[in-house]
């Protein structure tokens, strides 16, 4: 999965917005609002209103707009962008007292290490993904569904380092693993 270019968010339209270029701010409105939407629908859609999804984004893009002056051009603007529309997300979901995993898992499609989702039913792996921690779950949600690489998901997250990163990865495939065993399918499947 390609992150940085090809969704609009570039350091140089950032920093120039960040240096007062208004024809910057305008095209970063745009790129800005397009990247939050699909971001917020894909972390969120599964169990908010389109409407929801939609306000998500739009206060993600302000708030984007109002901390502009702290992106660091050290980072992908696309996991700054990220970690934003999460926050607001997040927000939002607790605001209202939403209950269930912060991931969707409309489309499961595995990657290499997740031999666990070629054997179930997606609807056994949520019920057991919502019961990993927070993190965990959102860390599954971005390797496995989104595709993002362990540096990546370590920016956005916040975590300290990469190796974090993946100790959360790992840690929260193990977990799914162990608790996955005890479904009939998967251990049918096993034999």
């Amino acid at each position: 999965m390609a992150h940085g270019n090809g969704n609009g968010l570039s350091k140089e339209l950032f920093v120039r917005a960040q240096n007062g270029d208004e024809k910057a701010y305008d095209e970063l409105y745009d790129s800005v609002f397009n990247y939050a939407s699909n971001v917020a629908f894909q972390r969120f859609g599964y169990k908010l209103s389109p409407e929801e999804v939609e306000d998500i984004a739009q206060i993600a893009t302000i708030k984007v707009h109002d901390k502009i002056g702290s992106y660091s051009a050290e980072n992908a603007p696309s996991s700054w962008v990220y970690r934003i529309v999460t926050n607001v997300g997040i927000d939002h979901m607790r605001k209202e007292n939403c209950r269930g995993p912060l991931v969707s898992i409309d489309d499961v499609e595995p990657g290499v290490e997740s031999d666990i989702f070629k054997v179930l039913a997606a609807e056994d792996i949520i019920d057991v993904i919502k019961t990993l921690p927070e993190k965990q779950r959102e860390i599954i949600q971005m390797r496995v569904l989104d595709g993002y690489e362990f540096r990546d998901i370590a920016e956005m997250t916040g975590a300290n380092n990469i190796a974090a990163a993946r100790w959360y990865y790992w840690n929260a495939m193990g977990k799914l693993r162990k608790k996955l065993r005890t479904i009939d399918r998967y251990v049918t499947t096993l034999k």
